[in-house]
């Protein structure tokens, strides 16, 4: 028996007649398709296959420039909002990555973490997405 289930969001993909039929923008620098707000159907259906709490168990992308990321992170927490209104049980959420990573397909560099990772001197910097994302935590619990 299931206590929760796990979620791992990370990008859409949209099939037409067996063939990925995502639009060109916006990309990760993974090249991944990014549709934040796709997390809220996902949560939805395991919602209802399931009737388990859920927790977000890994959500990110991979942006070294940390143009994008505010912005994923705004859209999912509006989806994931907007789910736990029409009855879901959302009970956590865990961004993927704190920190920059060694991803076992890819090596070091996709960045994916809140916190940047410079491998040279392993000096770590707090990214503006990561402020904003701290400000949105603060912001839901008042």
């Amino acid at each position: 028996q299931l206590d929760f289930v796990g979620i791992n969001y990370y990008f859409t993909r949209y099939i037409t007649n067996f063939r990925q039929n995502n639009p060109d923008k916006p990309l990760n620098d993974m090249g991944w398709y990014m549709e934040p707000s796709g997390i809220e159907p996902a949560i939805k259906n395991i919602w209802r296959k399931y009737k388990k709490p859920i927790v977000i168990s890994e959500n990110g992308l991979a942006d070294a420039k940390d143009i994008h990321r505010k912005w994923w992170l705004e859209e999912n927490m509006h989806a994931i909002s907007s789910a736990l209104s029409d009855g879901a049980d959302v009970i956590g959420y865990l961004h993927w990555s704190l920190l920059d990573n060694f991803e076992w397909a890819y090596g070091w560099w996709p960045k994916f973490g809140l916190i940047s990772v410079d491998r040279g001197n392993m000096q770590r910097t707090v990214r503006e997405s990561a402020k904003y994302y701290s400000e949105l935590i603060h912001k839901s619990m008042l």
